[in-house]
């Protein structure tokens, strides 16, 4: 390898880091509170909210993995207007869900997928949520390992509200009808993320001073090495 592309890879290692962040997902609730149990019967449960500022982009939809141990199976999750009509669904489970984002309830944390499709069952990568209102519902099976929490007291992100739980009994259906819903703390299991993990394209943070001395150190110490070996006998 000759002096000047090691001067380059020296430059690129040690730009790396500052290079490529990593860019978390954020779900639009949270909340704290409430307990663990598992669906007595097979049953869809979610909640209504309503964006009340600014539009919003969705591009993932997930679940709460209460006991921070991994999804047991596989869940669908939908997501309606507040008038019934079917917006986006998507299967998660174990395989296609992201690594665990923090919540801050202490009784687990948010699993998500980008794996989205919208009414015609087409394969969306994002989705615009303007000012209104929503549902968001997921499955779960009789028993199932993957509780939902209930009697939680929730957060939002800011031009967002809840507004109250809602629920079905029943085998699963997209878009389904909810027969229970009501305000007060709620039960809570699907979500929504406004971002997905992926690689930032935005400038990249400046070095910080004891960087750059290092960067400088190692340049001046190739740039060294270069002019030592032209200048010593053949």
């Amino acid at each position: 390898m000759n002096a000047h592309r090691s001067l380059m890879l020296a430059v690129l290692f040690a730009l790396a880091p500052f290079v490529a962040k990593p860019v978390a997902a954020d779900p639009i609730l949270d909340f704290t509170g409430g307990t663990a149990e598992q669906a007595p019967s097979d049953a869809t449960v979610g909640w209504k909210f309503t964006v009340t500022g600014s539009a919003i982009t969705i591009t993932g939809l997930g679940l709460f993995d209460a006991g921070a141990d991994g999804l047991a199976q596989s869940h669908q999750i939908g997501l309606w207007t507040g008038t019934g009509s079917v917006l986006a669904s998507a299967t998660i489970n174990a395989g296609n869900s992201t690594t665990a984002v923090q919540s801050t309830s202490p009784d687990g944390n948010w699993r998500s997928t980008s794996d989205m499709m919208n009414a015609t069952n087409t394969p969306i990568t994002s989705l615009q949520l303007n000012p209104g209102d929503y549902v968001v519902g997921a499955f779960y099976a009789k028993g199932s390992p993957d509780s939902v929490m209930f009697g939680a007291t929730t957060s939002t992100i800011k031009g967002v509200t809840w507004d109250e739980y809602r629920g079905a009994s029943g085998p699963a259906s997209f878009p389904g009808t909810f027969t229970f819903e009501g305000g007060g703390k709620g039960f809570f299991g699907p979500n929504l993320f406004t971002a997905t993990t992926t690689t930032a394209t935005t400038t990249p943070p400046i070095p910080e001073p004891t960087s750059l001395i290092l960067l400088g150190s190692g340049l001046a110490g190739l740039a060294g090495r270069i002019a030592w070996r032209k200048r010593r006998p053949k």
